[in-house]
């Protein structure tokens, strides 16, 4: 037993013992310097890699989107836009999905692997108009906050899609059977069809 009556050798999740010892209501929960070590244990533990990686995407992209995360991170700690009095993990997971819509919006992969319509199979076809271009990204920024509305369970599999992946590639990465990503993802695409076509019709009626 060590000298705090924790046993020798259990390795304890750097965010779980900040947690233990909550400051008091009203307090800041970082300083800049902790926060900015604790980013750094997050980066070793390899937990955001792991993170986009449950999410579907190949490891590639995954480690490109980390990345991208961890200056965004330090950015925004170095910058003062992080509320110290806030948790770190729900802010992280948040960087996260951010970076992965950037990505796919960077890519152009969007549309070319999940078309809801003829419009927004007409704006993947590589129109160089300036406003249709501006209408694309506004519609792929609409679609990441639909999907960001789905169950996790189910944003995993449809990003993994989107990422180009087929259904066994997705079944190895999840560890689950191709017939289980099936269902995931045809769930996943009705659900994701009736929010587009509630936000279309919400526009039309406006």
């Amino acid at each position: 037993m060590s000298e705090g009556g924790q046993p020798l050798g259990e390795a304890r999740h750097p965010i779980a013992a900040q947690l233990e010892h909550a400051p008091a209501e009203g307090a800041s929960r970082w300083t800049k310097d902790s926060l900015l070590e604790e980013i750094q244990l997050v980066r070793t533990r390899d937990h955001i890699l792991k993170s986009i990686l449950a999410r579907g995407l190949q490891r590639s992209d995954a480690e490109d989107i980390a990345q991208v995360v961890m200056l965004d991170a330090y950015r925004a700690i170095e910058e003062d836009k992080f509320d110290y009095h806030r948790e770190l993990r729900p802010w992280l997971e948040t960087v996260i999905w951010n970076a992965i819509c950037d990505h796919f919006k960077t890519h152009r992969r969007f549309s070319t692997h999940l078309p809801l319509d003829t419009h927004t199979q007409h704006l993947s076809t590589g129109n160089r108009d300036p406003e249709q271009q501006i209408l694309q990204t506004e519609m792929h920024e609409q679609m990441f906050r639909l999907i960001d509305q789905l169950p996790k369970e189910l944003q995993s599999v449809l990003i993994a899609h989107v990422d180009g992946r087929i259904q066994k590639e997705i079944a190895a990465s999840l560890g689950m059977t191709q017939g289980a990503i099936a269902k995931r993802l045809a769930r996943a695409e009705r659900l994701l069809h009736k929010l587009w076509n509630n936000y279309r019709n919400e526009i039309k009626s406006v």
